[in-house]
C-alpha cells in the first residue's frame, strides 16, 4: 500500500512537473517571439527609413529644379514682362535642368507664370484665354501609351494644370508676398491634388473610353519667384504624374498620401495597409499587425505628406528565426511528453528506478532554468546603443543588442578606446588620455570626458556619443553610463544641403560671368594637374594657395576649405602616403568638375574676339597692299588676348573681392588698345589674383574707419596696363592704409615677383602710409600687336 501511494505521488509529480518544464517552455517561446519582433521592427525600421529617404530625395529634386529656375534673371526678367522671351542661354540652361528633372524623377512638364493667371478668362492681347508665359514639355508632347494605336488622336487637355496654378498663385501671394532676404535660397513652394494633366505619355484611347484617367493623373508642384525688392512677381511650376510616384514605392506596403489635398498613391497596397488606413488617420496603429505606422516626410511644401506602412503578420512567422523558434517548442513538449509517459510507464512497473529518474527530472529541470536565465540577460531592443564602463575603461556584458551589429560584438573587459576607435588613432589616444586623468585624479571628471570625441564615425555611420559618470550613495565613482545614437541620417541631410548650396552659388557665379567663370576653371584644373607625388613641398604649397583663391572665387567653398587644411598640414601631406594623397585630391576634384561642367556646357575654346576697330585695320591693310606675309601676321596677332578683355576680368574681380569682405570700392582702368599671349601671361594672372585678394583684405579700409580717416566711404583701385619697347607693363594703385602692416602679403608677392623675373621683368612697390601703395608689374614680352 505504502509503495502504491509512493507510485502514485510519484506520478503526480511526473505529471506536475511536465506541465510545469511546457508553462517554462511556452515562457521562454514568448519571450522568445517577442525579441524576434523587435529585431524584426528594428530591420524593417531601416527599410522604412530608406524608402522615406528615397521620397524626400525625389521631391527635393524636383524642388531644386524648380527653384533653380525660379532665381535666374533672365526668367525674373520676363515675369515682370522686362523682356517679351528667354535668352538663349537661359533657354539651354532650362532645357538642360527640365531633361535632368525628367530623366531623374520624370517630371513631364515645367510652366513660367506671372503674378496673376486666369485661363478662363481672355488675354487682351492675344484675344486667347490666359496661359503661362513660357511652356516646356518636349519629352511627353505628342507621345501616348504603348497600348494606344497609331491612329489614336488623344486631346492633351491643361486646362486643369492652369486652374491649380491659378489657386497656388493666389495662395503664394497671399501667404509669401515679400521674401524676408534676397539671400534667402530655401524659399517656399506648394504642391496640389491630383487632377487630370496633358501627359499622355501613358493613357490610351482605350482608358478615355472607360473614362479612366488614371494614367494621366498628377499633381503640380509651384516654387515662387521674387524680383531684386525681395517682392512676389511669378512662379516656375512642374508637373509629375501620379502613376509615376505610384511606380517609384516599392510593392504592397507603402503608401504616400496627404490628406489636406486628398492624395494617395500606392503600389499594388496589400489588404492589411489598406485596414490600416482609419487609424492612422487618427495618428494610432493598427493593433492586430505586428509593423504597421505613419511617419512624416520633410518635402517642401505647406501641409504635410506621409508615408504610411503596413508588413503582413505572415512575413514575420515565416521568418526561419520564429519557424525555429516554433519547432523548437514543439519538439520540446513532445519530448517532454514522451519522457513523462516513460518515468511513468517505469513507475507503473517498478519503483527500484524511482532515485534514478528523479535525478534525472531534476538534471533537466536545471538545464531547462538555465537556457531561461540565459534569455533573461538580453537587454530590450532599443534603437540606442548602451553600454556600462568601470573606471577603467574596461567594458561589462549588459549592452545594447544593436550594438553588436553597428560595431561588432566583444568579451567582457574589452576597452572601451579598442571598441569605439576601429583603428582610429586619434580617437583612440583621447579615450586613454581622459581615462588616465581619470585615474589619477588631475583633473575634474567632466573635464576629462570632455576629451572624448562626441561624434565618431564607422563604416559610412556616423554616431553621437555621451558618456555619464556613475556614483554610489556615498559619492563614490563606480561607473560610466554610455549612450550612442546613430545620427547618420541628419549628417547625410547636413552634407546635402551644403552640396546644394554650393551647387547655388557655382551657378550664380556661373549665370553673372560664364566666360571668366570658365577661365578660373581651366587655370584650376591646370593647377591640380600640376600635383603629383614628385612635386615639393615648397611647389605643393604655392600651388594649394592659388587653388585656395581660385575656388573661393568660384564659389567651391568645400575645396577652398581643403585646400587650406592641407597648407595648416603641409608636413603630413607630403608624408610616406604623399602619393596617395596626391591621387586622392586629384580624384575629388575630377568629380566636383563632372558636376562644374553639366552647368557650364559645351565651350568654344576656338573663338576669337575682334572688335571693329581691329576689322576696319585688317581691311585697310589689306587694301593698301598689304604683303601675304604682312597679312598672316596680322591675323595671327588676332588669336591673342585684347588687354582690355583681361583688365575688365580684374575690375569685375576685384568687385568681387570686396564683396566678400565687405569692402566698397570704386575701380578706373587705363589702358591703350593691344594685344597680348593670354598663354604666357598665364602664371602672372593666377599669382595676381592673390596679390588682389590680400590687398583689398587687408590694405583697403572698411567704410566707417575711412570716413574717420576723412577718407571717402569707397575706396579707389587704379589699374594701368601700358606696352614700351616690347615690355608689358601693369600697375595697380589704391587708397589704402599701405603695406607696413601687411606682413602676411610677404607670400604673395614673393610668388609674383617670382613669376616677373622668370619672364625678364621685375616688381617694384613704391608706398606711402596711410595714402596708399603702387604696384608696378614689369614683364618683357614679344607677341603684342597694337590695335590701328
Amino acid at each position: 500500500m505504502l509503495k502504491n501511494k509512493t507510485t502514485l505521488i510519484l506520478i503526480l509529480v511526473t505529471v506536475l512537473a511536465s506541465l510545469g518544464t511546457i508553462l517554462l517552455l511556452f515562457i521562454n517561446y514568448f519571450k522568445e517571439i517577442n525579441n524576434l519582433k523587435s529585431v524584426y521592427k528594428i530591420e524593417k525600421q531601416e527599410q522604412v527609413n530608406e524608402v522615406k529617404r528615397n521620397i524626400e530625395m525625389r521631391f527635393n529634386y524636383f524642388y531644386q529644379a524648380l527653384r533653380t529656375i525660379s532665381f535666374i534673371p533672365n526668367v525674373k526678367n520676363l515675369m515682370e514682362g522686362q523682356v517679351q522671351k528667354l535668352s538663349n542661354d537661359t533657354l539651354s540652361v532650362i532645357h538642360e535642368i527640365y531633361n535632368n528633372a525628367y530623366y531623374n524623377v520624370q517630371m513631364s512638364e515645367i510652366y513660367i507664370t506671372p503674378k496673376k493667371l486666369d485661363p478662363d478668362q481672355i488675354d487682351a492681347k492675344t484675344k486667347k484665354p490666359q496661359s503661362p508665359l513660357f511652356t516646356l514639355d518636349n519629352n511627353i508632347t505628342g507621345i501616348t501609351s504603348v497600348n494606344a494605336g497609331k491612329k489614336d488622336k488623344i486631346e492633351e487637355i491643361e486646362i486643369f494644370e492652369y486652374r491649380v496654378m491659378k489657386e497656388q498663385l493666389k495662395f503664394l501671394n497671399e501667404k509669401y508676398p515679400v521674401l524676408k532676404s534676397s539671400k534667402e535660397v530655401n524659399v517656399p513652394a506648394i504642391l496640389s491634388k491630383d487632377i487630370v494633366t496633358c501627359d499622355n505619355s501613358e493613357f490610351s484611347l482605350a482608358d478615355l473610353k472607360a473614362k479612366n484617367d488614371y494614367n494621366r493623373l498628377g499633381i503640380v508642384y509651384t516654387v515662387p519667384s521674387y524680383n531684386k525688392n525681395n517682392k512676389f512677381i511669378g512662379a516656375v511650376s512642374g508637373v509629375l504624374r501620379k502613376k509615376i510616384i505610384a511606380d517609384s514605392l516599392p510593392e504592397k506596403y507603402f503608401k504616400l498620401v496627404n490628406l489636406n489635398y486628398g492624395f494617395a498613391a500606392d503600389n499594388k497596397a496589400i489588404n492589411q495597409l489598406l485596414e490600416s488606413e482609419q487609424y492612422f488617420k487618427n495618428n494610432l496603429v493598427n493593433p492586430n499587425i505586428i509593423l504597421n505606422g505613419s511617419v512624416d516626410l520633410k518635402i517642401r511644401d505647406d501641409s504635410v505628406w506621409k508615408l504610411w506602412y503596413a508588413f503582413p503578420n505572415e512575413e514575420f512567422w515565416s521568418r526561419n528565426d520564429v519557424s525555429s523558434a516554433k519547432k523548437l517548442l514543439i519538439f520540446g513538449n513532445i519530448l517532454i511528453i514522451l519522457f513523462a509517459t516513460g518515468i511513468i510507464f517505469k513507475l507503473i512497473g517498478s519503483l527500484k528506478y524511482q532515485k534514478e529518474l528523479e535525478q534525472e527530472i531534476q538534471e533537466r529541470t536545471y538545464s531547462l532554468k538555465t537556457k531561461n536565465q540565459d534569455m533573461q540577460l538580453i537587454l530590450d531592443k532599443a534603437s540606442e546603443g548602451y553600454l556600462i564602463i568601470d573606471t577603467n575603461g574596461n567594458i561589462t556584458l549588459e549592452h545594447s543588442i544593436i550594438l553588436d551589429k553597428w560595431f561588432g560584438s566583444f568579451a567582457e573587459g574589452t576597452k572601451i578606446w579598442d571598441y569605439l576607435s576601429q583603428g582610429n588613432k586619434i580617437w583612440r589616444e583621447s579615450f586613454i588620455n581622459a581615462f588616465e586623468q581619470i585615474i589619477n585624479e588631475s583633473i575634474p571628471i567632466e573635464l576629462a570626458l570632455d576629451q572624448i570625441p562626441k561624434f565618431i564615425s564607422v563604416n559610412n555611420f556616423h554616431y553621437e556619443l555621451s558618456i555619464s559618470p556613475i556614483y554610489n550613495d556615498n559619492n563614490d565613482l563606480i561607473k560610466f553610463f554610455c549612450v550612442i545614437l546613430n545620427n547618420t541620417v541628419n549628417r547625410e541631410m547636413d552634407r546635402i544641403e551644403v552640396i546644394n548650396n554650393e551647387k547655388m552659388r557655382i551657378f550664380k557665379n556661373l549665370i553673372n560671368n560664364k566666360e571668366d567663370f570658365i577661365e578660373i576653371i581651366n587655370e584650376a584644373n591646370n593647377l591640380v594637374s600640376l600635383i603629383t607625388e614628385e612635386t615639393s613641398p615648397e611647389e605643393l604649397k604655392r600651388i594649394f594657395q592659388l587653388l585656395k583663391e581660385n575656388c573661393m572665387t568660384l564659389g567651391i567653398f568645400t575645396f577652398a576649405e581643403l585646400c587650406q587644411n592641407w597648407l595648416d598640414d603641409i608636413n603630413t601631406f607630403n608624408s610616406e602616403n604623399k602619393g596617395e594623397n596626391c591621387k586622392k585630391f586629384c580624384e575629388l576634384w575630377s568629380r566636383k568638375m563632372q558636376d562644374v561642367k553639366l552647368l557650364i556646357g559645351e565651350q568654344n575654346s576656338q573663338l576669337v574676339k575682334i572688335d571693329k576697330n581691329e576689322l576696319y585695320h585688317a581691311l585697310k591693310s589689306v587694301r593698301m597692299g598689304a604683303t601675304q606675309n604682312e597679312i598672316e601676321n596680322l591675323l595671327l596677332s588676332l588669336s591673342l588676348e585684347p588687354i582690355s578683355i583681361r583688365l575688365n576680368r580684374l575690375s569685375k574681380l576685384c568687385k568681387q573681392i570686396a564683396e566678400k569682405y565687405n569692402k566698397n570700392i570704386n575701380i578706373q582702368v587705363y589702358a591703350n588698345e593691344f594685344r597680348v599671349d593670354s598663354n604666357y601671361l598665364a602664371d602672372f594672372w593666377r599669382t595676381l589674383i592673390i596679390v588682389l585678394h590680400y590687398v583689398i583684405h587687408f590694405n583697403i579700409e572698411h567704410p566707417d574707419e575711412r570716413v574717420q580717416l576723412k577718407k571717402s566711404e569707397n575706396g579707389l583701385i587704379s589699374i594701368e596696363a601700358a606696352m614700351q619697347n616690347n615690355e608689358f607693363i601693369l600697375k595697380i594703385k589704391d587708397d589704402g592704409k599701405g603695406i607696413d602692416l601687411l606682413e602676411k602679403q610677404y607670400n604673395a608677392f614673393s610668388l609674383v615677383e617670382q613669376v616677373c623675373i622668370n619672364k625678364g621683368g621685375k616688381f617694384e612697390i613704391e608706398n606711402i602710409p596711410n595714402q596708399g601703395t603702387l604696384y608696378i608689374f614689369k614683364i618683357q614680352i614679344k607677341d603684342t600687336v597694337n590695335i590701328g
